[in-house]
């Protein structure tokens, strides 16, 4: 599988339409609710906001599922709606994932930028004029 453009997602549903496919549930406490083209519609945005490896990692979770993805010059083409909801899960906890690593990313990014700013303070040399008022300042 090699694919060399960004992913586009589409739903082939209206607003808060619910999903036909009785795989496509979603668990909240011991009831399961459908999931609705809003819940579809932010998956769709969360994966075309990330980075392409991110992409590429997402649809090799699609492709197990045998939707049809469809590839041209635009991109990769798949149909969300259709995917069912046990690699939806799949999906969504891979995105947790990578929220997680960004999100410590970031803080240690943080912590360094700190620690460089604070405990390594650049101490220039001082030039051959700034010496010679040292020597004269301690005589």
């Amino acid at each position: 599988m090699r694919f060399s453009k960004r992913i586009k997602i589409t739903t082939t549903m209206y607003p808060n339409q619910k999903l036909k496919n009785p795989k496509t549930k979603r668990k909240s406490g011991k009831e399961e609710e459908e999931m609705t083209t809003t819940d579809i519609e932010q998956l769709k945005t969360q994966i075309e906001n990330f980075d392409k490896i991110h992409q590429i990692e997402i649809l090799r979770i699609i492709k197990d599922s045998n939707v049809t993805i469809n590839e041209n010059k635009s991109g990769v083409f798949i149909n969300l709606s259709l995917v069912p909801q046990e690699y939806i899960e799949q999906i969504k906890l891979y995105i947790d994932y990578v929220s997680l690593l960004e999100n410590q990313l970031k803080v240690t990014e943080e912590e360094k930028t700190h620690i460089k700013n604070n405990c390594f303070k650049k101490y220039t040399t001082p030039t051959t004029s700034q010496s010679i008022l040292i020597v004269e300042n301690q005589k």
